[in-house]
This record gives structure tokens, sequence and C-alpha cells, in this order.
């Protein structure tokens, strides 16, 4: 299984933690799905499930870092923003204080079918 693992290039650019004001419906619903066991982590230590939401409909959306699915609690630091992705090329554009999922191309793919997408969710149940 190798689930968890980024299969992009990904253009990070390290930066600050974003406002906790912009990301506090994703902690919150974050938290709801962690508690009901939909994103955690398995024994052998990979983790699943993510969360995002869109910020505009230029493509850029908040999504939750890679590597979080085992963390309890999320807070403003385990943010990334992602602000291009070019299918054809597998790249993505992200920022923040750490990289984006390792879904972040599939995210990208459901707000670009729609500008009434406004969040996606990405659940593991069983």
């Amino acid at each position: 299984m190798d689930e968890g693992i980024i299969k992009f290039q990904a253009n990070w650019r390290r930066g600050a933690a974003f406002d906790s004001n912009l990301l506090q419906d994703l902690v919150y619903y974050r938290q709801l799905l962690y508690d009901r066991e939909l994103i955690g982590i398995y024994p052998n230590g990979i983790g699943y499930g993510n969360i995002s939401r869109r910020i505009d409909d230029d493509g850029r959306f908040f999504i939750s870092g890679s590597g979080t699915g085992g963390l309890a609690a999320l807070k403003p630091e385990h943010f990334s923003r992602v602000t291009a992705v070019v299918a054809a090329e597998n790249r993505l554009d992200c920022e923040g204080p750490i990289i984006a999922s390792s879904e972040s191309m599939s995210h990208s793919a459901f707000y670009e079918l729609s500008t009434n997408i406004g969040a996606v969710i990405h659940v593991h149940n069983g």
C-alpha cells in the first residue's frame, strides 16, 4: 500500500501558518471526521483522509497537510494553500508551513469540475 505518498511534483514555498480565522471551518469539520475515525492513521503508520476548501474561482484552495491524518487535532500550521495546479504536467504549487496533502491533485480535479464545489472531504470507512 503506497497511500499517503506524494505522487506528483510539488513546488512548495515554505511560509508562515495562515490566520486561524481563515481555517476555522476546516479545523472544525476535520475534527468531527477525526473523532468518527473517518480521518486517521492505520496501524502501519499510514495516514488517511483529508479535507480542503476552495478559496476562490482561480483554483486556489486550503488543504490539510501531508502526513497529518494521525494528528488528533489540527492547527493552522497543519494546512497548506494550493496556488496552482498543472494536471498535464502532474505538478502543483503550494505554500505554507507544511507541504500539501498527497491527495491535492484529486481535490483540484473536483474544484475544476464546477465553481459550485466549495469543499472536498476524503474519508475512509472501515
